[in-house]
C-alpha cells in the first residue's frame, strides 16, 4: 500500500531522502477542519510531511496560507521537511498564482516546498472520500471501510 505514495514523493516531486523513510508512511485522508479545501496528508519516516490536494482554482493568498499552516506544523511535530502539492487539470496555468504565493508567504526556508503536477500523476493516490470524514482524520484504511459500508 505504501509503494505508490514512496514513488510518488521520489519520482515525481524528487526527494532524495533515504530508503529509511519510506518504510513508514501514514496516510490521513479528509482534512482540514478549516478554510482550506481537503487534502490528504502523507509523512514518511517521522521526517517528511506531504499535503496532497486536487485544485483548479487556487489563489495565491490560500496557497500563502496552506504553506504557512504547513510550515508551523512541520516545526510543531519535528518534521524535517513540508512538501504542499496541488494536482491540478494544467499545471502550467498555475505559475503566476505560485510566484505571487510565493512572494506573500513569510518567512519561507528551503526546507518548505511548493510542487504543481499534473492531476493524474495523482492518480490512485486522492480517492473520493465521503463528505463526513472530512470531520477528522481519517486513516486510508478507515475510509475504504467507511465506503463499502456506504455501498451496502
Amino acid at each position: 500500500m505504501n509503494e505508490p505514495y514512496a514513488r510518488f514523493i521520489r519520482h515525481t516531486l524528487g526527494c532524495t531522502c533515504p530508503e529509511e523513510v519510506f518504510q513508514n508512511i501514514r496516510v490521513a485522508t479528509g482534512l482540514p477542519r478549516t478554510e482550506h479545501p481537503p487534502y490528504i496528508e502523507i509523512t514518511a519516516g517521522d521526517r517528511l510531511l506531504v499535503r496532497l490536494l486536487e485544485w483548479d482554482g487556487p489563489d495565491p493568498a490560500q496557497l500563502a496560507s496552506l504553506l504557512t499552516a504547513g510550515r508551523a506544523d512541520r516545526d510543531a511535530r519535528g518534521f524535517n521537511r513540508f512538501r504542499l502539492v496541488v494536482a491540478t487539470e494544467h499545471p502550467g496555468t498555475l505559475e503566476g498564482v505560485v510566484a505571487e504565493a510565493l512572494r506573500c508567504t513569510p518567512d519561507l526556508d528551503d526546507r518548505t516546498h511548493l510542487h504543481v503536477v499534473a492531476r493524474d500523476e495523482v492518480t490512485g493516490l486522492i480517492s473520493p472520500v465521503a463528505e463526513e470524514t472530512y470531520e477528522a482524520p481519517v486513516a486510508v484504511e478507515a475510509t475504504v471501510a467507511i465506503r463499502r459500508q456506504a455501498r451496502g
